[in-house]
């Protein structure tokens, strides 16, 4: 057995979770430049940002024995599904350990 499960980001501190991660996925390779974790919460958080306000994100997180080893958003953006007349997506912010 795995101890491999999904969660649904649904509070401050799976949040911080979420933005913590790819510190910890990256933070030995030397040519990599972190995201401030600032402007990442802003973008998905409602009100703080115009994306925010444009679209609509899930946030999940895999976690495998209490640890987060990945991350990943999945987003709809109101004005591109009715511009389609159908349901689209995209997903984003993925990170994942090895």
């Amino acid at each position: 057995m795995s101890g491999l499960a999904l969660i649904t980001v649904s509070n401050a501190e799976e949040m911080q979770l979420f933005l913590d991660l790819p510190h910890r996925v990256h933070c030995k390779h030397p040519l990599w430049v972190p995201p401030l974790k600032s402007q990442e919460q802003d973008l998905l958080t409602p009100g703080r940002h115009p994306f925010g306000n444009e679209a609509e994100c899930s946030l999940f997180l895999a976690v495998r024995y209490s640890v987060p080893v990945g991350r990943i958003a999945a987003v709809a953006v109101r004005k591109a599904v009715a511009r389609a007349s159908e349901k689209i997506g995209a997903w984003g912010f993925f990170e994942c350990m090895d």
